[in-house]
């Protein structure tokens, strides 16, 4: 009997504590703060500064510049297939590049000059 009641209080205990995980953790991305009241100018989802634009290209940078001195290191591949994948991990970098421009550049951000001014009024 002891056994049994044991068992069904670390089941009870277990299954509580597995509920509340999802309750009190929200995932980061489920909400987005509307700044502006007019019809959504721009969302906080998509604030991005130039400094945290360079921080992430100087990451994307680094990462990359590693990956191809490991491909430059490896000594059992070939100078065809070295050139291959050092073409092939190029082109992922300038991809990720492009795609941290092109998050930089969206009208919807509110640190890009080329449609917000100081005070982040629309210049059309």
């Amino acid at each position: 009997m002891k056994k049994i009641f044991t068992l069904l209080f670390l089941l009870i205990i277990a299954g509580s504590a597995f509920a509340q995980s999802e309750c009190a953790y929200p995932r980061p991305g489920d909400h987005a703060v509307v700044v502006n009241g007019k019809y959504s100018r721009y969302v906080e989802a998509y604030s991005f500064s130039r400094y945290q634009r360079d921080l992430q290209l100087a990451k994307v940078n680094q990462t990359y510049n590693a990956i191809l001195r490991g491909v430059i290191n490896m000594r059992f591949l070939n100078r065809e297939e070295k050139s291959r994948l050092i073409h092939m991990i190029e082109s992922e970098r300038t991809a990720k590049v492009r795609a941290i421009h092109a998050r930089f550049d969206d009208d919807r951000n509110k640190f890009n000059d080329k449609y917000y001014d100081q005070h982040f009024n629309w210049r059309g």
